[in-house]
């Protein structure tokens, strides 16, 4: 009854085992919220293979753009968990409503650098420089780039932007750590 009332109300009814699976259970009851999942699937297959399968609410521009603060709490959390292409994912919906917001964009080259697979390094480069196009004074993309650079051996480029960010944020709390890094480019 209760995934009829979410399909009813517009929503995709199989996010629901996600949304569970996001819960940590509790250490007494994790047999119960097991099995629970594991019926709430059955239904939720069973009962896809009825419905009608239109899925367009999905990707509603209006709908995306209702839910966009909860996008960007989940890929934050995403990224905090280290689910780095679940991030991607909610990260990809948020921008698709919300296309001129530099810290998501930030955000986005933070889950493309940290996942284990080297090709999205480039992917995070380009979010990065996303960020700083939107937002010409948004140091953490500076700082970010830099790190990038850095770890490919870039070590004049590095600098750059480890430079830029330091002209930006004098005294924010990182500083320290990135002339750290700057130190660690040479001249």
């Amino acid at each position: 009854e209760g995934l009829q009332l979410i399909r009813s109300a517009g929503y995709d009814a199989a996010r629901i085992i996600a949304l569970l699976n996001g819960f940590e259970p509790p250490a007494i009851g994790n047999s119960t919220s097991k099995y629970r999942r594991s019926m709430i699937s059955a239904i939720i297959e069973s009962a896809s293979d009825q419905a009608d399968t239109d899925q367009s609410y999905r990707w509603d521009p209006e709908y995306l753009s209702m839910v966009s603060p909860a996008l960007l709490a989940n890929a934050r959390a995403a990224v905090q968990k280290g689910l780095w292409d679940q991030a991607e994912h909610h990260l990809s919906n948020y921008l698709s409503v919300r296309p001129d917001d530099p810290g998501a964009y930030h955000l986005l080259g933070e889950a493309q650098r940290r996942n284990t697979s080297g090709a999205k390094v480039q992917l995070a480069i380009r979010s990065y420089e996303t960020a700083i196009r939107l937002d010409r004074e948004f140091a953490p993309a500076y700082r970010e780039l830099g790190v990038v650079y850095l770890k490919m051996g870039q070590r004049q480029r590095a600098r750059q932007f480890f430079q830029t960010y330091l002209a930006l944020t004098p005294r924010d709390e990182g500083s320290d750590y990135v002339r750290g890094y700057l130190s660690l480019c040479g001249n």
